[in-house]
């Protein structure tokens, strides 16, 4: 399979189908917030992203990862301090393949590109747990063991398994 056209052609289903998908991404991502940002911030927010993760899958823009990187940091710090777990800024990302795949199931063809768009979507949404340093609203022992602050300059670790994405 050559996998340059197979993520053009992703791209481009992408593209062609832009309403629906973030239209039923923002519902998704809307409903696991429950409520705490409007449906028409979580639109304005996934709109923005959506049209970078398409520059990032059509392969096209050497500097979209970069731009991609910023507004996952951006969405995670602001996110964050507003009080939202990590879990809950994953759903944002993750939502899309979910968006994504109630379209892919239509078309068959599309299979082995919505895996590797899958695979990226994956990447893309590790990268929020970068930017909750601090970011505990529970005791963190391990840590404290440690004469450190909770998530203090490192990764975001969660303390129980239902923290974790």
């Amino acid at each position: 399979m050559d996998v340059g056209g197979s993520q053009q052609r992703m791209a481009a289903f992408l593209r062609d189908n832009q309403d629906k998908v973030v239209g039923s991404w923002s519902e998704l991502v809307a409903a696991g917030l429950r409520g705490r940002i409007s449906p028409q911030e979580v639109r304005r927010e996934l709109e923005d992203l959506y049209s970078l993760i398409i520059r990032q899958i059509s392969g096209t823009d050497e500097h979209v990862a970069g731009e991609l990187r910023a507004v996952l940091d951006e969405l995670s710090r602001s996110r964050a301090r507003d009080g939202f777990t990590p879990s809950e800024t994953a759903l944002s990302v993750f939502s899309l393949k979910e968006a994504v795949y109630e379209l892919v199931a239509e078309s068959a063809d599309l299979v082995p590109e919505y895996i590797a768009f899958s695979r990226v979507i994956d990447d893309l949404s590790r990268s929020g747990y970068r930017v909750f340093p601090g970011w505990m609203p529970f005791p963190c022992p391990v840590f404290e063991a440690r004469g450190r602050q909770c998530g203090a300059g490192e990764d975001r670790l969660a303390a129980s398994p239902a923290d974790r994405v």
